[in-house]
């Protein structure tokens, strides 16, 4: 879809529309087609698209720049059988880019299992993990696990402004799981779980 809607750049009967177009999907797209995108967008800007457009590609190329959250489009499991708490959105809630959702489930139980099934293999280092509120309800203890292997432990987590860091030697896997023993609160619940290669910038 994105090369067809290129190839009608160069057309100047549909330029404007095939822009419009190419940035609906390009913006879509790019955590998985990076090098297309960029291709994309670099044939946008010869063909001078208007200024509200202009602006949109120049935002999205700034995003390629930064890591890929190679969570997005994968597939988030409990592995644990427990089942969702309260108002919780479910396993999908994890990783949906959406922080008004959570992953939660029955509280006061030994061990929680969040398991995500990447898009495709990659290589991963870092994890950022918002939680459901600042040490609260919010995993405290918890090993990081790629391919079952594990690769982090992490003891009494400090968060700052609800949000967690967990960076390790990057690794190649097609999953990442947390095995959590401690938490704050009742339960480890979590907003959103992002799976990255290395640290974004911000």
């Amino acid at each position: 879809s994105l090369g067809a809607v290129q190839t009608q750049l160069k057309n100047p009967a549909l330029a404007a529309e095939a822009a419009s177009g190419l940035l609906s999907i390009a913006e879509v797209i790019y955590p998985w087609h990076g090098s297309e995108v960029k291709a994309a967008l670099t044939e946008l800007q010869s063909a001078h698209p208007p200024p509200a457009l202009a602006q949109r590609a120049a935002a999205l190329a700034a995003r390629l720049d930064q890591p890929a959250n190679l969570a997005l489009g994968g597939l988030a499991t409990s592995p644990d059988g427990l089942e969702k708490d309260g108002d919780a959105g479910g396993d999908r809630a994890v990783i949906d880019g959406d922080p008004k959702t959570y992953w939660d489930e029955a509280d006061n139980q030994k061990l929680y299992r969040l398991r995500v099934r990447l898009r495709e293999r990659s290589t991963v280092g870092f994890l950022r993990l918002t939680a459901w509120q600042h040490h609260n309800y919010a995993p405290k203890d918890f090993e990081v696990l790629c391919d079952d292997q594990p690769v982090k432990t992490v003891r009494g987590a400090t968060y700052s402004n609800n949000t967690l860091a967990v960076a390790f030697p990057p690794v190649p896997c097609g999953t990442v799981e947390l095995r959590i023993t401690g938490y704050y609160g009742q339960s480890p619940a979590i907003r959103e779980l992002e799976i990255y290669e290395k640290a974004p910038a911000n």
